[in-house]
């Protein structure tokens, strides 16, 4: 199976969450992993992956810090 990548964005409050919510119970089973991360800019992206890789660094630090151990 081809991995597949996915972003939804919008202006707030016009159901965003509530859409990815809504595909993620319709294909519920047929995905092994799913993360919900910030993604307004890359250092939240890199931050929300660092907080589901390696939490106590993304607790401990600010979210500068966790984008970068997240970045390498």
């Amino acid at each position: 199976m081809r991995q597949r990548d996915c972003a939804i964005y919008g202006p707030g409050g016009v159901g965003e969450s509530e859409l990815a919510l809504q595909h993620a119970h319709a294909r519920l089973g047929r995905h092994s992993l799913t993360w919900w991360v910030a993604a307004q800019d890359g250092d939240q992206v890199r931050a929300g992956l660092a907080g589901r890789v390696c939490p106590p660094v993304a607790l401990a630090g600010s979210t500068v810090d966790a984008a970068a151990w997240a970045a390498g």
